[in-house]
C-alpha cells in the first residue's frame, strides 16, 4: 500500500486489509463470518477501488463517530447489547453507590440551581427535584408530561420514558411500545427520539409529590409559557414535556448527565467527587432517605421507585437496611433491657446491742415469753 495512504481503521465488523507487494502485485486479506482468514491477489482496478474507498471511509467514519457521540444506540451497539448485555445505567451507578450525594450535598446543589432568572439552571433544578423527591430515572424525568401531573392531588403519574433508538431497528426491538416519535431536526440522522412505555409494569406508578416540589413545577410551567409566547409557535415546540429545553425540545438522559456534571463543576463543592457522581445517583440518594424516613418500609419505597418487588430494594440497598437493624437493636437495648430496674438487694435488719435487747424484753413480758419459747423449740428440734 502507498506509504501516504491513511491506515484503515479496522474493526470487527469490516476487518479487511489491502496491500501491494514489492513487485507491484496487489492483494486483499479479510476474515469471513466464521473467523477464517482469506488472502488472494486482486487486479489493479479492484485495488484502486478499495484504495479510493478507504480514503472516503476515513472521512465517513469520522462523521459517523460524531453522530454516534450524540446517540446511544447503533446497529453495532444494539447487537452487542443482545449478545453481551452491558451494564445498565442503574447497574453502573449501583456499582458506585458510595458516591451518591448526601442530603447535605444535595441541598447545596439545589441551592445553586434555584435560579428562576436562568432557565437552563432552573430546569435542572426541577429535574433534580423530581429525581430525588419521586425516585425517578433519567428517562422518566425526561419523558414525563404536564398532563400526567395533578396539582390538586399533588401526584405524578409515570407511564412513559424518553429514549433514542435506531430507525432501522425500531420495529424489530422487542417490547418496544412507541407512544410518540419526535420529528428529526436534521435530515439523514439514523436515530429517532421517542416516548415509549417503560420496560416493566412495575415502573408504571403514581408518585406523591411534596408541596415544595409542586410549587417548583408551577414556577417552571410559568417560565415555559413565557418562552412559548416570546418564541412563538415556530420557535417553541410544545410537546407538553415538564423537563425540556428552552425551545420545548426533549432533554435526553445523556444530556441530563452532561448538564448535571456542569452543575457540579460550577458548584465546585470539594466534598463531591464529580467524576463518580451521575444524574442517576440522585435516585440512590432518594431511596436511601426514604428507607431511613420510613424505617425500612420496603413496600412504600418499592412503589415510589418502580421496582417489581421489595426483594430488589433489599438487594440493592441492604447496607441501609442493616443500619436500620442496628438501630433497632440499640432501641431494644434502651427500651427493654436498660428500662428494667435492677432488683434492689434486701436490706439487712439493723443489729441490736445487748443492753437495748435487755431493756426491750424487760419492758415487754409477753415478748420475753415468746423468745424463751422459741429458744426451747430450737433446742428440742
Amino acid at each position: 500500500m502507498d506509504g501516504n495512504h491513511p491506515k484503515r481503521r479496522k474493526d470487527k465488523y469490516n476487518p479487511y486489509t489491502i496491500g501491494t507487494t514489492g513487485d507491484g502485485r496487489h492483494w486483499l486479506t479479510f476474515s469471513d463470518g466464521q473467523g477464517n482468514r482469506h488472502h488472494f491477489e486482486i487486479s489493479a482496478a479492484v485495488f484502486a477501488l478499495f484504495d479510493s474507498f478507504e480514503l472516503d471511509d476515513l472521512s465517513y467514519l469520522n462523521e459517523v463517530d460524531r453522530h454516534y457521540e450524540q446517540s446511544e444506540l447503533t446497529e453495532a451497539s444494539l447487537y452487542d447489547r443482545v449478545m453481551y448485555r452491558p451494564a445498565t445505567v442503574e447497574e453502573s451507578a449501583l456499582q458506585s453507590m458510595e458516591y451518591a450525594l448526601t442530603p447535605e450535598q444535595l441541598q447545596r446543589v439545589l441551592d445553586f440551581t434555584d435560579r428562576t432568572d436562568i432557565y437552563d439552571l432552573y430546569v435542572m433544578h426541577c429535574a433534580i427535584q423530581l429525581a430525588f423527591a419521586c425516585c425517578m430515572r433519567g428517562g422518566e424525568v425526561g419523558g414525563t408530561q404536564w398532563e400526567r401531573f395533578s396539582r390538586s392531588d399533588q401526584v405524578l403519574y409515570i407511564n412513559r420514558v424518553i429514549d433514542r433508538v435506531d430507525k432501522k431497528l425500531i420495529e424489530k426491538l422487542p417490547k418496544m411500545d412507541i407512544l410518540f416519535r419526535f420529528p428529526n431536526l436534521y435530515p439523514g440522522t439514523r436515530t429517532v427520539i421517542v416516548l415509549k412505555q417503560p420496560k416493566t409494569e412495575g415502573s408504571i406508578r403514581t408518585v406523591y409529590i411534596p408541596e415544595t416540589v409542586a410549587k417548583k413545577l408551577e414556577k417552571l410551567r410559568e417560565m415555559q409559557m413565557k418562552l412559548k409566547l416570546e418564541l412563538g409557535d415556530d420557535g417553541y415546540m410544545d410537546y407538553g414535556l415538564i423537563i425540556c429545553q428552552a425551545n420545548g425540545r426533549p432533554i435526553m438522559t445523556e444530556h441530563l448527565n452532561k448538564r448535571f456534571k456542569e452543575v457540579l463543576i460550577g458548584l465546585n463543592d470539594p466534598t463531591i467527587n464529580v467524576d463518580n457522581v451521575v444524574f442517576h445517583s440522585l435516585r440512590h440518594t432518594s431511596t436511601g432517605e426514604k428507607l431511613r424516613l420510613s424505617k425500612g418500609d420496603l413496600k412504600a419505597v418499592q412503589g415510589d421507585g418502580g421496582w417489581n418487588s421489595p426483594d430488589m430494594v433489599t438487594k440493592r440497598y441492604a447496607h441501609i437496611l442493616d443500619e436500620d437493624r442496628r438501630r433497632l437493636a440499640d432501641e431494644m437495648e434502651q427500651s427493654f433491657y436498660k428500662g428494667k430496674a435492677e432488683e434492689a438487694p434486701v436490706a439487712a435488719a439493723p443489729a441490736l446491742d445487748a443492753e437495748a435487747l435487755a431493756s426491750l424484753l424487760a419492758s415487754n413480758p409477753e415478748l420475753l415469753k415468746m423468745a424463751l419459747k422459741s429458744v426451747q423449740l430450737a433446742n428440742n428440734a
